[in-house]
């Protein structure tokens, strides 16, 4: 977004590839009684695994019966010990609908906003109180995109923690929502609703040859190319071409880093401005020309206190608050917090740790990067490249994907010097120069000819605001995705 988000990023989600979070379970229920939700289809997460299964290829065991009290026929289902239970904290934060599909909908179950409030690292501890039980859209890009009742409201089935939204969604458009749970109005969780035509059909390009995982048992274990695939567009987008008619919204959502919950850029890649809507009322770009009876989406922003920002406080503040940009402040409210009082360094959206100094904030690590924000004193050997390990409970990406991440973690510097070599990003070319190197010979700078470009960065594309055909860099397949407005 131009000149309007600070330290936001659009999402290109993996695969899920530990063994544990990867599973695709998208259940399609068949319901032996005739009513509403034959229309829709259940949605579930990372459940039931059988380790020994998932290593021969054959994956997602699943125990449906702990997930559907309803479905009333079981005897296909095939179960067999040992297995997993059910982990409701590692539950998708978002979904994707296909309107090219039957059903009319979804139904979003809310058993993960209990278990992460009694249960989390950092929120947990305290039970979601009881009250009245609402859900609503809180906002739509596309107007209509989800079928809602008087304020937005959604229909809520089920009580407690048997609870599931009713989702109803316009087949003729495409979009993104996000919907929330509340408790006596108060919001206690909120999911991404995500309408777009099939996005995982992406490539399979690896940066680093030995990619590998964690499962269950700690076993490591490379990552067969089998497993490993991108979406073929950022989180979020509408389409994933720069030249159809939709191609314009085909960046996609922004993110802070560690949040489960977009932000709408608001502005499109011609700088057409749109609006969100839903129950927070109709929000818009502060550039937009025609504020009437709308707010500019830094109304809703959140600044915190230095000696009030501690991560578990900020992590509720985020997910009751969806929508809020959060930044950190001095004390005095004077302006933007700073990590060492070094202007290039300010204060993460989460804030401190009571058990970590500043320089082991990463190991926070809201978003499960493979390093688990730990520094290794050799982190450039192939070696010392890090697993993959089980998604984070506030991943963004939908139900068998994932965020990628670099393999390992260095500490950086008050000048952001990095050496990490480039081959440990996920975005990275087939090089082990380390970043620092690369950018000092320049070879970040896309170049019009590949004359003088070294062999790892020739066929690079780029298409101003339009996107990058990455289609043939080196020889190799790597991506082609349409740029994202920032």
């Amino acid at each position: 977004m131009k000149k309007l988000l600070k330290n936001v990023l659009a999402v290109l989600c993996l695969l899920s590839i530990s063994v544990y979070s990867r599973s695709r379970l998208d259940i399609r229920n068949s319901f032996s009684s005739q009513n509403v939700k034959d229309l829709y289809l259940k949605r579930s997460d990372t459940t039931v695994k059988d380790l020994q299964r998932e290593r021969n290829g054959e994956r997602n065991v699943i125990n449906r019966s702990s997930i559907n009290s309803n479905v009333k026929n079981l005897s296909n289902t095939r179960v067999k010990p040992p297995v997993i239970p059910l982990d409701w904290a590692k539950a998708p934060n978002s979904y994707i609908f296909d309107p090219s599909q039957n059903s009319e909908g979804l139904l979003v179950p809310v058993k993960k906003a209990y278990v992460m409030w009694e249960k989390d690292k950092y929120i947990g501890g305290a039970s979601i109180p009881g009250g009245a039980i609402t859900a609503d859209v809180l906002w739509e890009d596309t107007a209509g995109l989800i079928k809602t009742g008087a304020g937005y409201s959604l229909e809520v089935l089920d009580a407690g923690l048997n609870g599931k939204i009713k989702v109803p969604i316009n087949k003729s458009k495409k979009g993104n929502a996000v919907i929330t749970f509340r408790i006596n109005g108060e919001i206690y969780w909120s999911w991404h609703i995500w309408v777009t035509d099939d996005p995982t059909n992406g490539l399979t390009y690896k940066s680093f040859s030995n990619i590998r995982r964690e499962l269950n048992d700690g076993t490591i274990e490379s990552v067969p190319d089998s497993d490993w695939k991108w979406m073929d567009r950022n989180l979020g987008a509408i389409g994933n071409s720069m030249t159809s008619n939709e191609w314009s919204r085909s960046g996609g959502l922004l993110y802070q880093w560690g949040r489960k919950d977009p932000i709408p850029p608001l502005v499109t890649k011609v700088d057409d401005f749109y609006e969100a809507s839903g129950s927070v009322g109709r929000v818009r770009h502060r550039g937009a020309k025609n504020l009437t009876n709308a707010i500019k989406i830094d109304d809703l922003t959140k600044y915190v206190l230095l000696s009030n920002a501690e991560v578990g406080n900020n992590l509720k503040l985020s997910i009751k608050n969806p929508l809020s940009l959060i930044y950190i402040n001095k004390d005095d409210n004077s302006g933007p917090a700073y990590y060492n009082g070094n202007t290039n360094l300010p204060i993460n959206w989460f804030g401190k740790s009571t058990g970590l100094v500043d320089s082991q904030l990463t190991e926070l690590n809201l978003w499960s990067d493979n390093s688990q924000g730990k520094i290794a004193a050799n982190y450039n050997s192939d070696d010392s490249a890090k697993p993959y390990r089980n998604k984070s409970s506030y991943d963004p990406c939908p139900n068998g994907w994932r965020i990628p991440s670099v393999l390992v973690a260095n500490l950086g510097s008050a000048t952001y010097a990095d050496d990490i070599r480039v081959d440990f990003s996920p975005f990275g070319v087939r090089t082990n120069m380390g970043k620092d190197l690369f950018e000092t010979n320049k070879y970040h700078i896309i170049k019009p000819t590949d004359v003088g470009v070294p062999s790892f960065m020739t066929g690079f594309r780029v298409y101003s605001n339009y996107g990058f055909d990455l289609s043939n860099v080196g020889g190799i397949i790597w991506a082609y995705f349409p740029a994202q407005v920032n």
